[in-house]
């Protein structure tokens, strides 16, 4: 079977070496985990248990997000080249403060006094915006490590 050049099946030795799969994989399930992690509210709010659920779920979504935001700083460093320099980087920093955003304003909407109104609905369109971003992201980033050729 002979190797479609678009799509390697495997990553050749480059400035980024073993961190690129981790980033892509990391940023992957953190983008699965956090889209999950919006199902319980929307659909499951009748269950006692639902809240907590969201709080776990997405909890583990935005923490993977920030595990895989490691890998890119290492993987950028280590090549030596400049942070920033690439629309997927620049996205993927708007990224991490939308999806870093949204479970802050979560617990805040828990503080707040005054009721939670006003802060449910900039949580929720704080986390849609972010998941959005995410998308967005990983498409280019998929463009930028070549799996992905339009």
């Amino acid at each position: 079977m002979q190797q479609n050049e678009s799509m390697p099946l495997f990553l050749p030795p480059g400035p980024y070496g073993a961190l690129l799969p981790l980033h892509a994989g990391l940023m992957s399930l953190g983008f699965l985990f956090s889209l999950a992690g919006t199902f319980f509210p929307r659909y499951l709010k009748r269950r006692k248990w639902w809240l907590q659920a969201h709080l776990v779920i997405s909890g583990l979504g935005a923490g993977l997000g920030v595990a895989g935001a490691g890998a890119a700083v290492q993987m950028v460093a280590a090549s030596g080249r400049g942070h920033l320099r690439v629309p997927h980087a620049i996205s993927g920093t708007i990224t991490m403060a939308l999806g870093l955003a949204a479970p802050i304003l979560g617990r805040v909407m828990f503080e707040g006094h005054g009721g939670l109104r006003p802060y449910r609905s900039v949580h929720r369109w704080i986390g849609r915006a972010a998941l959005l971003a995410m998308a967005g992201t990983i498409l280019l980033g998929l463009l930028r490590a070549g799996w992905l050729r339009f």
